[in-house]
């Protein structure tokens, strides 16, 4: 599956973005048109600003063992468990 990529339209003078089959206008500044993109991008997987971060650390890891040998999942685990401890302790 390939993710979705900003493009600049010359003829418009703006940047787009192809996402669920639409194509979206990020405006003409690049900056700001890469910023959009990324929160339009974020919101597209579920995930936003506001999402703890042990929730998309869960996520990873679920993909991470569906996609990698049980010795790559595991260094990750190791790896992530101090931030998961840390991030878990500031929601309760």
């Amino acid at each position: 599956m390939r993710h979705p990529m900003p493009w600049y339209r010359e003829s418009a003078g703006t940047w787009y973005v192809q996402l669920n089959d639409k194509q979206l206008n990020l405006g003409p500044n690049h900056s700001a048109a890469m910023t959009k993109f990324r929160q339009l991008w974020a919101g597209a997987k579920g995930y936003g600003l506001h999402t703890p971060a042990v929730v998309i650390l869960d996520k990873f890891l679920d993909y991470a063992t569906e996609h990698n040998k049980p010795s790559t999942v595991e260094f990750y685990i190791e790896a992530a468990y101090p931030v998961d401890r840390s991030a878990r302790s500031l929601l309760c």
